[in-house]
């Protein structure tokens, strides 16, 4: 139903305004993940990182380039998640966009322990923490927090972690 929606806002919204279809996209991609449409959800971020390209708003870049992350380690790509999301927190800094900063610095504290680099994984979910509790929100300390509780919980041992699930297939 969520793509049903995001695809008859999308018809709505006039084809010349690119802004609507640079934000609507990177949804219709996370829609696309959820229900393990992940050739979808790539085609989807990359014709909005496109778009963003194109118009040169930065934050729409920013937006893009971390659910392009996203969406390469849920295809698996673990190799290719740091790039992008490391665009996104370079734009989101000089923005002073501090949730999205947050978010993307959340990400990248995954990917980095779904690449078994533990050390660095720590720290980028410490700094995602603060600033969301200081803006009042309540999902993300906890969806950053989470990937690292087994870490956590054996001292931090690698030899204990598993490796990232693989990527959700589509129902036959």
């Amino acid at each position: 139903e969520a793509e049903a929606f995001w695809l008859r806002a999308l018809e709505m919204a006039d084809p010349e305004v690119h802004w609507a279809h640079v934000r609507g996209l990177p949804s219709l991609s996370i829609n696309a993940v959820q229900v393990a449409k992940l050739d979808s959800a790539m085609a989807r971020i990359e014709e909005a990182s496109s778009l963003a390209e194109e118009t040169g708003d930065l934050f729409s870049i920013g937006v893009t380039a971390v659910q392009t992350g996203r969406v390469f380690a849920d295809l698996g790509r673990h190799a290719e998640v740091l790039p992008p999301l490391d665009r996104g927190i370079a734009i989101f800094t000089e923005l002073g966009a501090r949730w999205e900063l947050a978010d993307a610095r959340a990400g990248r504290g995954i990917a980095y322990r779904n690449l078994g680099r533990l050390d660095e994984a720590e720290a980028d979910p410490r700094y995602a923490t603060r600033p969301s509790e200081e803006l009042g929100d309540r999902q993300l300390p906890g969806w950053t927090r989470r990937p690292h509780a087994p870490g956590a919980a054996d001292g931090g041992n690698p030899s204990h972690h598993r490796r990232p699930p693989p990527p959700p297939t589509a129902a036959p």
